[in-house]
């Protein structure tokens, strides 16, 4: 190959060795995968040997590029790659939206759940007052009832003791009406017979 298409396409055979080198990754550690680029240590030199049928070590991954390998497979392999990877990132791409959209879910949940709680509290709160309220209504009726029942004995001693008391003044009443009819007779000698009548009617009225 001419030097001016080997500097030409020695971009994209360095990204495609190194994309390369990278997938065929299998035995290196962590450690060394934190190391320098592959990029600056693939030399024309190793360009040259790898086009005239070596191959070429690839520094830092323990990986041989195999020699039948040409650009265009190489370039293949990193479209393929770059497919891959544009795969890998719109699935991470969806899972992280799916993610976002779990967390959106739990923190609605945690709102709602803390909602609900607020709303169980003045639920509890309302309830307790009711209570509160309907106790407070059950003593007021049982000291109405007790009002009445104390005032509806009082008056019937009321009722009573007017009664006894009415029986007393028909009574004296009477005895008045009995002396003053008796005067009556003695003063002006008005015979007994005559005086039947108005004692019985005098008796009658005093007993209703």
């Amino acid at each position: 190959m001419e030097p001016e298409k080997l500097n030409q396409t020695s971009d994209d055979v360095v990204k495609a060795l190194t994309l390369q080198a990278l997938l065929r990754l299998r035995r290196t550690s962590a450690e060394e995968l934190q190391l320098e680029p592959l990029a600056p240590f693939i030399t024309l030199e190793l360009l040259h040997r790898f086009h005239e049928g070596a191959a070429p070590y690839v520094p830092h991954t323990r990986t041989i590029v195999p020699p039948e390998m040409g650009i265009l497979e190489l370039k293949q392999e990193l479209n393929q790659s770059r497919e891959q990877m544009q795969q890998a990132k719109a699935g991470w791409e969806r899972e992280r939206s799916r993610m976002a959209r779990a967390e959106k879910r739990h923190a609605d949940g945690l709102e709602q759940a803390e909602a609900a709680r607020k709303l169980m509290r003045m639920a509890r709160t309302v309830q307790a007052k009711a209570m509160k309220e309907a106790a407070e209504a059950r003593e007021a009726q049982q000291r109405s009832e007790e009002d009445y029942s104390r005032a509806v004995k009082e008056l019937e001693q009321l009722n009573s003791h007017l009664m006894s008391e009415a029986e007393e003044c028909r009574g004296l009443w009477l005895r008045c009406l009995c002396a003053s009819l008796i005067s009556t007779i003695t003063n002006y000698h008005v015979p007994m017979w005559m005086c039947m009548p108005l004692h019985a009617a005098i008796e009658k009225n005093a007993l209703r």
